[in-house]
């Protein structure tokens, strides 16, 4: 994108302006807490529809199953405050963060905010997996590769991988760049935006609880801060936002997002603590929380970053299809089709053969899973998507 001659100086301030965060000292401490990485939990109030869940018992976090797809995400313990909602899906990468393997399944995945399951990636650990767009159109990226430990910690050497609607991969990037990155005192995911000759705004999110530098000390928090243009350390940041929940005091030791959605809702994602929030726009506190997740236990589970944004996955894969018969003599099926965001229901076939089928009935879409009853002896689904259909699953036979 060209930017006007006025705008050319501005933007060659941008990165100077971001590093010289690191050198002034901008006092927002709304609080403090001791201990390690930690959060309090609210409640759940609502949480994913009809799949299996398993519990703690099992020695991970509870998650969810199914009968037509292998597929393990975690349930979302989810609570609001009754407030609007951006529109959109989640895009989380949740993974162990010690060897107990608190995470049932380490995977990309894309959920709703009731907690379904939309899309279920490949098992490997993925970060900043998120929509965006390449040459025009949308696609999904993800980074996977080697992880440093040490003096090193939180670097690592792999691959960009991107996505395009079908989830077939388009893209692969080793990136070799060589690049030295400065102490920027643990905040993460800084994006500059609203730039003028005179000024610019930044969000971060401030993870202000590295080890074993604070230890856990401070509370983190996003942040939303006016910088001025040029930079100078006599003209200090002003701050827009500060966003810590109150009724959660969370201090994170590393990782994190913020982004800014599309109504003007902020979306945190606390890394190291598996806990992804969603803000309302007008109050600069952060008293207005209108959505929380959790999706595993403190310093057990992690997500280097979470996003909320629309995506639209029309996957080439076929339906999946399974018909499980009782002891009673009766029969379900079970349908799911990982990746589909746009079907609207089932068209139901059945015959006493895979050779003799007709259509029988129509279902409405049961979120991930759809389970319905089978009458005869073998049924063939077939997606509604756009009110025409669509792909047709495999033919089951009980």
């Amino acid at each position: 994108m060209a930017f006007p001659n006025s705008l050319k100086p501005a933007m060659a301030s941008i990165i100077a302006a971001a590093l010289m965060l690191v050198l002034i000292n901008v006092q927002l401490v709304r609080g403090t807490r001791t201990g390690v990485n930690h959060t309090s939990s609210p409640s759940p109030t609502s949480s994913a529809g009809d799949a299996t869940i398993t519990g703690l018992s099992s020695g991970f976090w509870a998650y969810q199953s199914y009968n037509s797809s292998p597929f393990n995400p975690p349930k979302l313990q989810i609570t609001r405050n009754g407030q609007p909602l951006a529109p959109g899906l989640l895009f989380l990468s949740p993974e162990n963060v010690t060897p107990l393997g608190a995470a049932k399944d380490v995977a990309p995945l894309i959920m709703t905010d009731d907690g379904e399951l939309v899309w279920n990636g490949p098992k490997l650990n993925a970060t900043d997996f998120r929509a965006t767009t390449y040459q025009g159109a949308p696609i999904l990226i993800f980074w996977s590769g080697i992880r440093t430990v040490g003096v090193n910690i939180g670097h690592g050497y792999g691959n960009v991988t991107f996505l395009d609607t079908s989830y077939h991969t388009i893209l692969t990037v080793c990136p070799k760049f060589g690049l030295v990155t400065p102490d920027n005192s643990w905040q993460h995911h800084a994006r500059p935006f609203l730039i003028t000759p005179d000024s610019f705004t930044l969000t971060y999110f401030n993870d202000r609880s590295a080890y074993p530098v604070v230890n856990g000390t401070h509370l983190s928090n996003g942040l939303k801060l006016l910088l001025p243009l040029p930079p100078s350390k006599s003209a200090h940041p002003k701050a827009l936002a500060y966003l810590s929940d109150p009724a959660q005091p969370i201090s994170a030791g590393s990782e994190g997002s913020s982004t800014t959605l599309v109504d003007g809702n902020i979306f945190l994602d606390y890394g190291r603590i598996a806990v992804m929030k969603e803000y309302g726009p007008h109050d600069p506190s952060g008293s207005d929380v209108r959505w929380t997740a959790r999706f595993g236990a403190d310093n057990l589970v992690q997500s280097y970053r979470g996003f909320k944004a629309e995506w639209h996955g029309r996957p080439t894969t076929s339906p999946s299809l399974v018909v499980i018969a009782s002891s009673n003599g009766s029969a379900a099926g079970y349908v799911s089709w990982n990746g589909a965001t746009d079907v609207e229901g089932w068209k139901v076939s059945e015959g006493h053969s895979a050779g003799e089928l007709s259509f029988v009935r129509n279902l409405g879409h049961g979120g991930f899973e759809t389970q319905f009853e089978v009458a005869q002896r073998c049924v063939q689904v077939a997606a509604i998507v756009g009110g025409v259909q669509g792909a047709k699953s495999n033919v089951a036979c009980s």
